[in-house]
């Protein structure tokens, strides 16, 4: 990747990008922070979970400024494209620049989260930036459902204020986010001997995917509903069987690809080729994209292959068309906040059970417990087992306050124009962090912002970065450290 401005933030994300950094695998990339901080001669503690927190002193004249916490998780979602053989376990993050974009070839970009890595480091390291006391809090696992914030000890830290930079559009700064419970529902199956000759293999691909709470009101397909509905309208007109269907990696992840394996007579074969044609034109009317493809491939039945039974084929069926997948309620106070949604993040059939997972999110509590229990009965009645796997509260916006004024009255001092003051319904660390925070003794509220440079497509192989948006970014970070006073 050629130099560009900002050079030393760039030049810090492609070391970060060199690193392994999947959720659940940060040991490399915690141990790499642990390095620099050491090298830069500044206090950091890595926690057992991997958690890391680096501190520095005030430069000149910020000395006896309130230290301010600064906040960004260390991990990435690794997804790639079915093509890609890249292996993230070791791997670097192949990058290139197209126009004002940073992309990945054929993964994700991982600027979510490592963006802001680059700009802590680049903070850390720097003796000419104006900056307060700083308390960098670099966090663990956080796509798994915020689990490093829920586990890092914040009991011995001074900040007033706390800054996270999780948010992916410029000029919007986020002051509220959606709570999340991801379930699990595990529907019994039974499976009997084949009674077809020919197999086929049926592959959804090209999807945008992307992130479930960002990215959910686009009308994006999802895959394990696409080949739910294939299926169903499959068995419609010819007798076929269902062997197996797969689709998704994660719970917070719109699925870009799945897979759906079915059995049927020979003779049959010339009547499911035509009627794919027509299911592709079906779900064009509905899924909002155009390069989103079908293919299959047909041949003869392993003697070991078996097929779920009629009820059960059914029951599965009817179970993913039922679950209300995509935005639910549009928040009462904004026509451009979803307030509830749900996303089949992973689907899979093993040879004795189906297992669905779902992400779903609500800015309030009540819609979002209401939404949690409607799935909880579509499992009974499905003869599933329904499990809350992993669950985070809302961070709601409470107000006007100093930290607000300073991003609002920076941003104008640098662009002559006001911010976006908004909520989103992506989940954000800072709903754990303001918990534990507020419960430190004799320190007052804790007052937080989040806020970041145009990010794109995150969570999916299209993820792009603006090179421009990063540059007016660290511009303003960099502004507003200098008027942090208090």
């Amino acid at each position: 990747m050629r130099k560009i401005e900002p050079v030393r933030i760039f030049e810090l994300f492609k070391e970060i990008s060199q690193v392994p950094r999947c959720t659940g695998d940060e040991e490399a990339i915690a141990n790499y922070v642990m390095t620099f901080s050491q090298n830069n001669g500044l206090e950091a503690v890595k926690d057992s979970i991997g958690n890391v927190i680096v501190k520095k002193k005030g430069s000149q004249g910020y000395e006896s400024v309130a230290p301010i916490i600064l906040q960004g998780h260390m991990d990435m979602l690794c997804i790639k494209e079915r093509s890609s053989s890249h292996d993230f376990t070791k791997d670097p993050i192949e990058m290139t620049v197209s126009g004002d974009l940073i992309v990945a070839n054929k993964t994700a970009l991982g600027s979510d989260n490592g963006i802001a890595m680059a700009f802590y480091l680049a903070l850390l390291e720097s003796d000419r930036i104006a900056h307060p006391p700083l308390e960098v809090i670099f966090t663990v696992q956080e796509q798994a459902g915020l689990i490093g914030a829920r586990e890092v000890d914040v009991s011995d830290l001074q900040g007033r204020y706390l800054i996270n930079m999780d948010s992916e559009s410029e000029g919007e700064f986020i002051i509220g986010c959606a709570g999340e419970q991801r379930v699990q529902v595990d529907l019994p199956i039974e499976k009997v001997d084949h009674e077809h000759d020919v197999q086929v293999f049926i592959k959804v691909f090209g999807l945008k995917g992307g992130h479930s709470g960002l990215n959910i009101h686009l009308n994006r397909g999802n895959a394990g509903q696409i080949l739910a509905l294939t299926y169903k309208k499959l068995s419609e007109e010819i007798p076929v069987s269902l062997v197996s269907m797969s689709a998704g990696e994660k719970y917070n992840v719109i699925p870009h690809y799945g897979e759906l394996r079915v059995t049927l007579p020979h003779d049959s074969v010339k009547a499911l080729k035509d009627k794919m044609l027509s299911i592709k034109k079906y779900m064009d009317a509905f899924i909002n994209e155009e390069d989103y493809e079908f293919e299959f491939d047909i041949c003869p039945v392993d003697r070991n292959v078996s097929v779920l039974d009629v009820d059960a084929s059914d029951n599965l069926i009817d179970l993913l068309l039922s679950i209300p997948n995509g935005v639910n309620i549009v928040s009462e106070r904004s026509s451009e906040l979803i307030d509830t949604s749900l996303n089949i993040g992973m689907l899979r059939v093993y040879d004795d059970k189906a297992i669905v997972n779902l992400s779903i999110r609500g800015i309030t509590e009540e819609r979002l417990d209401f939404a949690v229990e409607r799935i909880r009965s579509l499992s009974r009645l499905s003869g599933g087992k329904f499990e809350v796997v992993n669950t985070y509260p809302s961070w709601n916006d409470d107000g006007d306050n100093h930290l607000r004024r300073i991003f609002k009255d920076a941003y104008m001092d640098q662009f002559s124009e006001a911010p976006v003051m908004r909520s989103i319904h992506a989940g954000l660390e800072c709903s754990i962090l303001a918990k534990k925070l507020n419960q430190r003794k004799h320190q007052p509220p804790i007052e937080m912002i989040s806020f970041g440079p145009d990010i794109f497509d995150a969570h999916s192989p299209s993820e792009a970065m603006s090179v421009s948006s990063v540059r007016r970014t660290w511009g303003l970070f960099q502004y507003i450290l200098k008027q942090m006073t208090e």
